[in-house]
């Protein structure tokens, strides 16, 4: 699969394919789901999406899915180790 944009999604104005994975959306989830923190957390992170960060590996952000507080985690694409929890309450 090619990340670079065709002639016609330029055109479009479409986003750019997602970069390649090693892991699938549902592993990324699986895997933050089984870690400690996350089930300490008792509540479910169903929703990932992934993104480059600066030094440009590939990261899962693993998040809960609810309007309000946001709680999310990021999984290493590489390594599949699952970072520390994050919390941005409202306000």
């Amino acid at each position: 699969m090619s990340t670079s944009r065709s002639f016609w999604s330029w055109l479009l104005n479409l986003p750019p394919p997602p970069p390649e994975t090693r892991l699938s959306e549902d592993g990324a989830v699986a895997l933050a789901a089984g870690s400690a923190q996350v089930a300490a957390l008792g509540r479910a992170l169903p929703v990932a999406s992934v993104r480059r960060g600066p030094d440009g590996r590939l990261a899962w952000r693993v998040s809960n899915a609810g309007v309000g507080a946001q709680w999310w985690v990021e999984v290493d694409d590489a390594t599949g180790a699952v970072g520390p929890v994050h919390h941005v309450p409202t306000r």
